[in-house]
């Protein structure tokens, strides 16, 4: 007996690795079939029967996950070591054979107890903590398996663009199953589509009314799509990576390195942090004063206001563009809630501002170190951020405050006014939500319109555009050149020339793209005037979800065209490129200069 349990020990010791990569398949497998099991439950209409079925079901996935990490746990050989690393999954572990032995001994679950729920009255409810927590176990079953990340050899700008392609397909799957609508049938796979990829790419064009189709799970469905494809699906799967093991692999960080421009790897993974905490800290604050913001408003109950509160919190500072008001903040019963759109405004102006620059002007360390340094700047990129985005506002601002006065009519007052010019100019270069109607504005609004439009927010931000700093490092090389200056110079900097292809490499990409984007929609579209495709085209393509009222009357093929712009937009041209291109071998070949007219 004894010799049979060294040679299992020793079969075991052999085999480990090759038993772990295979308990590692059948995790993921279990882990897809909770994910199915989710979508099944309140993604269709069921009878009374099919919840006794899928309870049998959970408890026999608690049951697997509880038995997995056991399984784990003895194949180790440093069991403390083991627990440290994957403490999250013990804490589970055990409040599973805690709440499993609670309910047989008792017949009382855990759950019940800790919130307090009467079976019969709240069974909804509590089914649906049950699922949520073993979501939870799934959650962190595929965060552990972002670890082929650091040893594929896929290149991180095709794990970037790869990561909103995987989102976009995900929201569509769920927006077409008829228990997230309200009229309990399947959504057609075009408007689908379209409503997935604008939430995921934060633009904000529908061609359906949110709010008179979509149910509260279909609501909540499009407001998570807008909150991870703000930040990246790849950015919270790092994120949470840091919590559940020791850190995140190098090509982790090189992905985060390029996507916030820090300077080394070894900021990255901190930079990821303050920016997620400062992200949450902005928009739960952004939450309670809209709580209040409301006045008078009509909501149902306590919940409803709430949730109205938190969907256009997010909306507004991911710049988003959606609301649950089926004509935006133009809708007569929220149109004169000015407290409500100036703060609508400022979580618009922080979201365009981007992530370093919101951490250099705004983060604890950021402002201890002025009070200990006051002489130190800004860096340059945050100074280009805030003061570009500021003038853009201005002028925007005495644009709309001039040309738009006939939308105007029904806000009496200066500061009425006032408050719509600056939402509307605030709102114009991404966030895409509107207090005017835009469907009737003069031509000449509409071109400067779709000016600001295709500038945008700064870059690392939560805007789309080609970036304040792309239009400003354009704007120095002219005056440079105007001025006959063999170098551009922008906050006393010079700007090195290979910065300056880049940006003018994304400004002829991105208006090639736009021109090319308008001349099909021209053909699948005939009955649509020019101008109004102009438009859609520019505000899909820059993500910032303004329309002239005209994509609900898009058809199949112009809503999967639209749909491509904003993928494309969302992700970057030339990130695309990158992604698409293989890898150039170093030029060691050095031609003779010459020299070509120009103009």
């Amino acid at each position: 007996m004894q010799s049979f349990r060294r040679k299992l020990s020793l079969w075991l010791f052999e085999k480990t690795d090759t038993i772990l990569q295979w308990n590692r398949y059948v995790i993921n497998l279990v882990s897809l079939a909770v994910l199915l099991l989710m979508i099944a439950r309140y993604g269709f209409k069921h009878d009374d029967d099919f919840s006794a079925y899928w309870i049998l079901s959970i408890r026999f996935f608690y049951f697997f996950y509880a038995f997995n990490f056991t399984f784990r746990l003895a194949l180790s050989r440093n069991k403390w070591s083991f627990i440290s690393i994957h403490w999250l999954e013990f804490l589970s572990f055990l409040f599973i054979v805690f709440n499993g032995v609670s309910y047989y001994l008792f017949s009382i679950s855990q759950i019940q107890k800790i919130f307090n729920l009467n079976l019969e009255y709240h069974h909804n409810l509590y089914e649906f903590l049950l699922l949520l927590f073993l979501l939870l176990l799934a959650f962190v079953e595929f965060i552990k398996s972002l670890n082929f990340i650091n040893t594929s050899k896929i290149k991180p700008t095709t794990l970037f663009a790869g990561s909103y392609i995987l989102l976009i397909m995900l929201g569509t799957g769920l927006l077409m199953l008829p228990g997230f609508n309200l009229p309990y049938e399947f959504l057609n796979v075009y408007d689908a589509l379209f409503i997935s990829t604008s939430a995921t790419c934060i633009t904000g064009l529908s061609t359906i009314s949110i709010i008179d189709y979509f149910n509260f799970k279909g609501q909540v469905v499009i407001l998570l799509l807008f909150q991870i494809g703000g930040i990246g699906i790849l950015t919270f799967a790092s994120f949470f990576a840091t919590f559940i093991r020791k850190g995140m692999g190098i090509k982790h960080q090189i992905m985060m390195n390029e996507l916030f421009d820090t300077d080394s790897l070894s900021g990255s993974l901190g930079l990821l942090k303050r920016i997620l905490w400062l992200m949450f800290g902005i928009e739960t604050i952004g939450v309670i004063m809209m709580m209040f913001a409301w006045s008078d408003y009509p909501f149902d109950s306590f919940e409803q206001r709430l949730f109205y509160s938190i969907f256009h919190t997010v909306s507004a500072f991911c710049n988003a563009g959606f609301s649950l008001f089926k004509e935006g903040i133009e809708t007569h019963e929220v149109h004169q809630l000015y407290s409500m759109q100036w703060i609508l405004i400022i979580l618009i102006f922080l979201g365009s501002l981007g992530f370093p620059t919101l951490r250099d002007i705004g983060s604890l360390s950021s402002l201890r170190e002025r009070v200990r340094l006051p002489w130190k700047k800004w860096k340059t990129g945050s100074r280009i951020s805030v003061y570009t985005s500021l003038i853009l506002l201005a002028i925007g601002t005495i644009i709309y405050y001039l040309l738009s006065l006939q939308h105007q009519q029904q806000h009496p007052t200066i500061i009425g006014k006032i408050t719509v010019s600056v939402f509307q100019s605030a709102s114009l270069r991404s966030a895409g939500l509107s207090n005017i109607s835009m469907s009737d504005i003069a031509l000449p609004l509409a071109l400067i319109s779709m000016f600001f439009m295709f500038i945008g927010g700064s870059s690392s931000s939560l805007a789309g555009g080609i970036k304040t700093s792309t239009f400003m490092v354009i704007v120095s090389a002219i005056i440079s050149t105007i001025k006959g200056r063999k170098e551009a110079i922008l906050g006393r900097r010079t700007i090195s020339n290979e910065l300056i292809y880049k940006a003018f490499a994304v400004v002829i990409f991105s208006g090639n793209f736009i021109l090319i984007l308008i001349t099909i929609l021209a053909f699948t579209e005939p009955e649509l005037s020019l101008i109004h495709i102009a438009f859609e085209s520019v505000s899909a393509f820059t993500n910032c979800g303004l329309s002239m009222g005209i994509t609900e009357q898009l058809s199949p093929a112009g809503k999967v065209i639209l749909s491509l712009a904003m993928f494309a937009g969302r992700v970057g041209l030339l990130t695309l490129a990158f992604a698409l291109s293989s890898k150039d071998k170093p030029n060691t070949i050095h031609y003779p200069k010459t020299h070509i007219i120009i103009g």
